[in-house]
C-alpha cells in the first residue's frame, strides 16, 4: 500500500486527482497497482470503465490532456514531463 500512496502523491497526477474524476482515478490506479501481474489486465476493468465514463462526462475538463495525448501519440523513447505551474 506504501507504493500506491507514493504513486498517488506524485505531482504528475495531481491535476487528475483534483479533477471531477479524482476518486475514480484513485480507485483505478489503486486496483491496478495492488493486482497481481497476471490479473492487471482484467481485475480492474470496472474501475477503468468508471474512470473513462467520468472523463467522457466531463470532457471539457480533459480537453488539454486529450490534446497532449494526440500531439505526442507517435513519440518514442523516454517520456518528458511538463508542469502547469503557472496555472
Amino acid at each position: 500500500m506504501a507504493k500506491v500512496k507514493a504513486a498517488l502523491a506524485c505531482p504528475c497526477v495531481a491535476d487528475l486527482r483534483q479533477s471531477s474524476c479524482g476518486t475514480s482515478f484513485d480507485e483505478a490506479l489503486t486496483c491496478f497497482m495492488l493486482a497481481k501481474d497476471e490479473e492487471k489486465g482484467k481485475k480492474c476493468v470496472e474501475e477503468f470503465v468508471s474512470l473513462h465514463a467520468c472523463m467522457v462526462k466531463n470532457a471539457n475538463e480533459f480537453q488539454e490532456f486529450a490534446n497532449e495525448l494526440l500531439e505526442h501519440q507517435d513519440v518514442r523513447g523516454p517520456a518528458k514531463a511538463t508542469t502547469n505551474a503557472g496555472k
